[in-house]
């Protein structure tokens, strides 16, 4: 016989229904034991039938869907986007002139200093890893950062540089004094 109380439940209870949420307390665990070996009756302790309770599908799938995105949803890390567009806030350089427009769509955004390009890889269309270094390959830049950036040829901050004020943007950097495929850090003066 299967016994069940408004605050708990006994042992084979717990066996039987293992996904049914109960809470168990030490003194109706007692007197659950008792009402198992047929004692306590007269007290007002009744058995009652067990009824296990489960999840309605909906709260169910709900949960299985929460759970779901937690674990599939990628982290937004990058606010710049791939097709020649950049959004506020971000410094945006492209691997290909004009933006790569018509080019492999390689890019990546800034929101603070890199002193080494060396350590970075260029995203693709669809915000992945492409595995290319992006050291000495900038071709185009964008700067919505809010204040001037400057682009510099070597790392930690040092050669030819060029600096974009605030909404500048230049599809070919072969006319300015950083060069084209030659930008290995970034300085974002602002940050």
């Amino acid at each position: 016989m299967l016994v069940r109380t408004a605050r708990g439940v006994n042992d084979r209870t717990l066996a039987l229904y293992p996904n049914t949420f109960t809470h168990i307390s030490a003194s109706m665990t007692e007197r659950m034991r008792m009402l198992t070996l047929g004692y306590g009756c007269s007290e007002g302790l009744t058995p009652i039938k067990e009824t296990p309770v489960r999840l309605s599908k909906r709260f169910a799938g709900a949960v299985a869907a929460a759970a779901l995105i937690t674990v599939v949803a990628p982290a937004a890390t990058a606010s710049a986007s791939p097709r020649s567009t950049c959004y506020g806030g971000r410094l945006c350089l492209y691997a290909g002139f004009d933006y790569n427009r018509g080019q492999v769509d390689h890019w990546r955004d800034f929101v603070h200093d890199d002193a080494n390009f060396a350590d970075n890889n260029w995203l693709t269309w669809d915000y992945s890893n492409s595995w290319h270094s992006m050291n000495n390959e900038t071709s185009s830049v964008r700067n919505r950062v809010g204040c001037p950036v400057t682009l510099w040829q070597n790392a930690y901050y040092t050669g030819a540089h060029s600096t974009f004020l605030h909404n500048s943007n230049d599809g070919f950097l072969a006319n300015n004094a950083v060069g084209n495929n030659r930008t290995s850090s970034v300085d974002i003066w602002c940050r």
